[in-house]
């Protein structure tokens, strides 16, 4: 009698078992899907009429702000700040990544920033069958081509690359107005306690190259952003020291770290204090930053201007 009532049971259990499979079949009829190449060379499947996106990465935020319908974004990182109506989003953390709330907001993409995630942490998003999507940015034309992919993949292709022309075509206006200025070295400090700053192969030191600076880290590091030793920044010696609030240029920074006082950046008042967010977030505020360089190196650009 007991086995009779194991197998109805085992039997019971098969059938909606298989019920189940057939309901999740049901449901994606019809769904057409693409193939995509993210910038890691990574091929994703998405949902052809993908209307849910969730960016990791305050760079992709801002973009995603500026090409698509803003319901479409379902969702933002602790970090995503600009513009200020991201912050009605609901916020996922990201380091690491909060899975059980990624699947609550159910988005159709995740897209994130080369460095924001790792490959293992998109791999366990995958795994809940949301795809991931990374974008990479090395250089500033980087910015423009990813602004027009992002237009294409949210279905406003024609508003990605209006928005994209439309930066690259102001920061033309900048670029002839930098005239024949003499080329300056700039620094980037990024820590306030230690050397950290940005590297000759950082997204910054393309800012700096297309601004008609140049980078004053002469070597090549493993990383993009190294931490340099005083006796290098002496030998170096740049022209110009550009840092974040955080930094303290303008404090007391050069009370913490006193042998910077033999530089020419100090010894000529060219320390200033930049938004952290221009130099550090690969965006459409590109053009910013790139507009507050070429004025400080035209000797036109006051702190009081700060934003």
């Amino acid at each position: 009698m007991i086995g009779l009532r194991f197998w109805f049971l085992v039997s019971i259990l098969v059938v909606l078992s298989l019920l189940s499979c057939s309901d999740k079949k049901d449901k994606s009829v019809g769904l057409e899907f693409i193939e995509l190449t993210d910038d890691l060379g990574r091929k994703i499947k998405v949902k052809k009429k993908a209307s849910r996106f969730l960016p990791l990465a305050p760079s992709v935020t801002e973009m995603l702000y500026l090409i698509c319908d803003t319901q479409k974004i379902v969702g933002r990182t602790p970090n995503c700040d600009f513009p200020l109506e991201v912050l009605s989003k609901p916020s996922v953390n990201n380091y690491p990544p909060d899975l059980e709330r990624i699947l609550f907001l159910h988005p159709d993409l995740v897209i994130t920033k080369d460095g924001m995630l790792s490959l293992a942490q998109a791999e366990a998003i995958e795994k809940m069958g949301i795809p991931v999507y990374f974008q990479k940015y090395n250089l500033v034309e980087d910015i423009f081509a990813g602004i027009r992919k992002l237009g294409e993949i949210t279905g406003d292709k024609a508003k990605g690359i209006r928005l994209s022309d439309s930066l690259k075509l102001l920061m033309g206006t900048y670029n002839r107005s930098v005239g024949d200025v003499k080329n300056k070295k700039v620094l980037i400090l990024i820590s306030k306690e230690s050397y950290f700053a940005f590297g000759k192969n950082s997204y910054a030191s393309d800012i700096l190259n297309v601004s008609g600076a140049t980078n004053a880290v002469d070597s090549l590091y493993d990383t993009p952003y190294p931490v340099l030793t005083a006796e290098y920044i002496l030998k170096i010696n740049p022209d110009i020291l550009l840092g974040g609030i955080q930094v303290g240029l303008e404090t007391d920074f050069f009370e913490l770290h006193k042998e910077l006082k033999r530089t020419n950046a100090y010894k000529n008042k060219q320390y200033f204090t930049v938004n952290d967010d221009y130099l550090s977030r690969p965006g459409p505020r590109v053009v910013e930053a790139v507009k507050i360089i070429r004025s400080i190196i035209k000797g036109e650009y006051s702190n009081k201007s700060i934003k």
